[in-house]
C-alpha cells in the first residue's frame, strides 16, 4: 500500500492532532450525536498539547455541513486541516 499522500504529515517538525469521527448522518439526532462525539474527542484533544485554533478547525470540518460518509479522519495543526478523508465506514 503506497502512503506517500501522507508523508507531509510526519516530515514537518511540529505534530498533529488526529481524529477518526463516526459522523454517520442518518436521522434527524444524528446532528446532536455528531457533536456528542465530537465534543468527547476534542475534550481528550485538549488535555494534550493542541492548541485552541487548532480544534476550531476541526470543529469547523467535523461539524460543518452534511458529509456523505459515515466516519471522517482528519489531522490538523497550527490552525489548519492539513488533511482529511472520508471513511466509507465510521470507525
Amino acid at each position: 500500500m503506497r502512503l506517500d499522500f501522507l508523508r507531509h504529515l510526519y516530515q514537518q517538525p511540529l505534530g498533529c492532532a488526529s481524529v477518526y469521527l463516526d459522523i454517520t448522518r442518518t436521522d434527524l439526532p444524528a446532528k446532536e450525536q455528531i457533536a456528542l462525539r465530537w465534543r468527547a474527542a476534542r475534550d481528550k484533544l485538549a488535555q494534550g498539547p493542541v492548541d485552541g485554533a487548532t480544534l476550531d478547525a476541526l470543529s469547523d470540518l467535523i461539524t460543518g455541513p452534511a458529509h456523505n460518509a459515515r466516519g471522517i479522519a482528519a489531522f490538523a495543526r497550527g490552525g489548519e486541516i492539513v488533511f482529511a478523508r472520508p471513511m466509507p465506514d465510521p470507525p
